[in-house]
């Protein structure tokens, strides 16, 4: 019903305007929103955003524990959905991802 991509959008907005909480809060609304629709590859850009708006690694600091496991949860729906080029791409992009792979 596309209540996924709203959740994100907001999530995102809240992001803009500096609400971390609000915003995390939001990408997880989002994932169990598309998970529940069955949406693999909806649940991995939610995961993947959120990774990317958590980590502090545009800093030019360590990906933090949560941002890498958003991440990697992404890459693994990523894998699952079949996109196997965006899959390749993260795993080169982020190293620490193709450190942790999937059974």
């Amino acid at each position: 019903n596309g209540r996924n991509k709203l959740l994100l959008l907001e999530a995102e907005y809240a992001i803009s305007r500096g609400r971390l909480d609000e915003a995390r809060s939001k990408y997880l609304e989002s994932v169990a929103c598309a998970k529940s629709e069955n949406a693999l590859h909806e649940q991995a850009l939610a995961y993947e955003r959120a990774g990317l708006v958590f980590s502090d690694a545009d800093k030019g600091r360590k990906w933090n524990d949560l941002a890498k496991n958003y991440m990697i949860e992404a890459r693994d729906l990523y894998c699952e959905w079949g996109a196997k080029a965006k899959v390749e791409q993260m795993e080169e992009k982020y190293h620490f991802i193709s450190d942790n792979t999937v059974d």
